[in-house]
């Protein structure tokens, strides 16, 4: 069971890591820019196969994902703040 969740962790970890808006790729960054552009608190994060912002507009919170050529991939409101 103790290997079992320090695996889980470790490929937690391995997967998703946060990254500066510097090494986002521009076809995210225009993307992203184009559809929330009044987007504050940008936070990158970047996986295996998308980035993901999370970001808040008029003090609600969300998280977009988008693919590694600019594609948005999903987009859902948080409940929590980020």
């Amino acid at each position: 069971m103790k290997y079992s969740y320090y695996f889980i962790l470790s490929v937690f970890f391995i997967t998703s890591f946060a990254v500066s808006a510097q090494s986002v790729p521009w076809q995210v960054k225009n993307a992203f820019n184009t559809k929330y552009p009044s987007a504050k608190n940008i936070k990158w994060k970047h996986e295996i196969n998308d980035f993901r912002a999370l970001f808040e507009t008029e003090e609600i919170h969300f998280e977009a994902s988008f693919s590694n050529n600019g594609d948005q991939q999903r987009y859902r409101k948080l409940l929590k703040e980020i």
